[in-house]
C-alpha cells in the first residue's frame, strides 16, 4: 500500500512551480494529493494589507479547509512549497496527526525586503521536521532560529519544459535578458549595451514604468513570457544574460539553468556558487561590471566559433551534472524517508 502525501502550494500555472514537484514525487511511489494554498482578498487597501502579512478571515478560511483535508485524507506526510501563510496553531493541529511536516522555501525568508512578508513563516518555523531552503546563506541562518533540520535544496530545471532547441542560422539578440527589473545594475547594463550598438531584448515583470523615458523605450511594452516563447529567445540570441537579484541574495538560480537547457549560451554575474556550475570560458561566462560584460559579447560575435564551443560544452556539463526536478525530488524523498525509519515506519523506497 503506498503512503500518502498531501502537497501544499498555490499550485498556480504561470508560471507552474509545482506540478512538476508532483509528478516527480508520483514516480517514487508516493500516493499525492494536492491542496491550494492560494487565498484571494479584495483588491482595495486593506485587502492589500492583509495579503502583505498573511493574514484576515480569508487566510483563516484557507488554514480550516487545509485542516478538514489533512483529517480526511490522513496523509502520512504533508510537504509545503513556500509556506508564508500557514500559522504555527494550523501546523501544531495538524501534527496531532502524527504526521512528517516538512516545507521547500523558494525565496529568501531573511531578505531586505521588509521582513513582516515572511514572519508568520519565521514564527511557525520550529513545527516543521524539515526546512529545505533555495539559498545557501540560510542554511545556518534558519538554524539560528531554531529550526530542527535544514537542508540546502539548489534550484532545478524542467527536463520537459525547457528542451534543447536547435538555433536558426542569424541571431534575434545581441543580448536578452528574461527577468524581474530590480534596482541593481541590470537597467544601466542593458541601457549601456543599447547604447553601445547592441540589439537587446527584455521581458520580464516591473519594466514599463523603468524604461518608458530610457533609450530603451522602443522596447515597451515588455511582458512577462513563459513556455516555448522563451525557450526559443534564449536558444536563438547570441547571449542569454542572467542577473541575480540582490533583494534576495541570490548566488544562483534556475534562470541560468535553463539558458543551457534550451541551446542558449550562459553569460552570468559573477559568483561562487554560479561558477561552481560551470567553468568560466570553456563552458559559459562570467561578468563582474559593465566593461567585461561588453568586452565579452565583442569577442562572441567575432569568434562564432568558440561560442558554439562552450555553448556546447554547457550544455554537455550541464546534463552531466543532472540538475533536474527528477534529482531533488529524490533528495527529498531520500531525507524524508530517513525521518520515517527514526520514527519506526516502513517506507518501502521506490525510484531514483
Amino acid at each position: 500500500m503506498k503512503l500518502k502525501l498531501l502537497y501544499v502550494a498555490t499550485l498556480g500555472k504561470a508560471p507552474d512551480r509545482d506540478s512538476f514537484w508532483i509528478e516527480e514525487f508520483k514516480k517514487l511511489g508516493w500516493a499525492v494529493e494536492t491542496f491550494s494554498s492560494r487565498v484571494t482578498f479584495k483588491d482595495d487597501l486593506i485587502g492589500k494589507f492583509k495579503n502583505r502579512l498573511n493574514f484576515g478571515s480569508e487566510v483563516k478560511i484557507m488554514e480550516k479547509r487545509l485542516l478538514e483535508k489533512v483529517k480526511t485524507y490522513k496523509p502520512n506526510w504533508v510537504h509545503f512549497r513556500l509556506p508564508r501563510r500557514i500559522s504555527k496553531s494550523t501546523l501544531e493541529e495538524m501534527k496531532m496527526e502524527s504526521l512528517i511536516l516538512t516545507q521547500y522555501y523558494n525565496d529568501d525568508p531573511l531578505a531586505k525586503k521588509p521582513l513582516f512578508i515572511s514572519r508568520r513563516f519565521l514564527k511557525a518555523l520550529k513545527s516543521y521536521d524539515i526546512n529545505f531552503v533555495w539559498r545557501k546563506v540560510n542554511v545556518q541562518e534558519l538554524k539560528m532560529l531554531g529550526s530542527k533540520k535544514t537542508l540546502h535544496c539548489p534550484p532545478c530545471y524542467d527536463e520537459i519544459s525547457r528542451k534543447y532547441i536547435k538555433h536558426e542560422r542569424f541571431f534575434l539578440y545581441d543580448a536578452i535578458f528574461i527577468g524581474h527589473y530590480e534596482k541593481d545594475n541590470r537597467l544601466r547594463y542593458l541601457s549601456k549595451l543599447h547604447e553601445n550598438g547592441f540589439k537587446v531584448g527584455i521581458w520580464g515583470s516591473y519594466w514599463n514604468n523603468q524604461v518608458k523615458n530610457t533609450k530603451l523605450s522602443h522596447l515597451l511594452p515588455i511582458n512577462n513570457i513563459f513556455g516555448k516563447e522563451y525557450n526559443y529567445l534564449y536558444a536563438n540570441s547570441l547571449i542569454g544574460l542572467c542577473f541575480f537579484s540582490k533583494i534576495n541574495r541570490d548566488q544562483w538560480t534556475r534562470r541560468a539553468l535553463e539558458i543551457v537547457a534550451v541551446g542558449g549560451l550562459l553569460v552570468c554575474e559573477r559568483t561562487d556558487e554560479a561558477m561552481s556550475y560551470f567553468l568560466d570560458k570553456k563552458e559559459a561566462y562570467f561578468f563582474s561590471n559593465f566593461n567585461e560584460l561588453k568586452n565579452i559579447i565583442i569577442f562572441l560575435k567575432s569568434n562564432p566559433e568558440i561560442r558554439e564551443k562552450v555553448r556546447l560544452a554547457g550544455y554537455k556539463r550541464l546534463k552531466k551534472d543532472d540538475h533536474t526536478f527528477k534529482k531533488r525530488a529524490n533528495f527529498i524523498h531520500s531525507k524524508v524517508s530517513e525521518l520515517f525509519i527514526d520514527k519506526k515506519i516502513i517506507l518501502k523506497e521506490k525510484g531514483g
